[in-house]
């Protein structure tokens, strides 16, 4: 599939997704949810979990995204989900994620020689595979700031 593929079933799929929300915040029970995934292609299914992820903020908690949450497994009345800390740190816990201080570590690390070497930004965050504002939200979350002649480059910019 080509890039432009995958953006078109990006975007194809947003009104999906955005129904899917609806439906598990209350719009619907399960049977609804099961009509609704069961009209997508197997491809669709397969990529509706990215459209999701990419409408959740990962820094918001995790206690506030399921504080609509009020019953339990069978329907009855709980008390709300209590996890703490952000949608990151939760995924910090998964074994097969990248660390992100890792990643960001490396980005880091190589952002200053790719730099000496006289690349432009756009060609240091095709270096990593990432965009431009990943490349700052690395060295944001390790608290690294960027080569001074970019971090010149960027104030020049404003």
């Amino acid at each position: 599939m080509t890039p432009e593929q995958r953006g078109e079933l990006a975007e194809r799929l947003l009104p999906h997704a955005a129904a899917l929300v609806c439906l598990v915040h209350g719009d619907g029970d399960r049977r609804d949810i099961q009509q609704a995934l069961a009209r997508l292609t197997q491809v669709e299914r397969d990529a509706l979990p990215v459209v999701l992820a990419a409408l959740v903020d990962p820094d918001a908690e995790i206690a506030d995204l399921l504080a609509f949450v009020t019953w339990d497994e069978y329907g009855r009345p709980a008390t709300p989900v209590r996890v703490s800390g952000s949608v990151r740190d939760l995924a910090d816990a998964v074994e097969t994620m990248p660390s992100p201080q890792g990643r960001a570590a490396a980005i880091v690390e190589d952002t200053a020689e790719l730099v000496l070497q006289g690349l432009p930004r756009s060609a240091i965050a095709d270096r990593f595979g990432v965009t431009w504002n990943a490349v700052q939200k690395a060295h944001e979350r390790t608290g690294v700031p960027l080569p001074a002649i970019i971090a010149d480059e960027l104030a020049g910019a404003a």
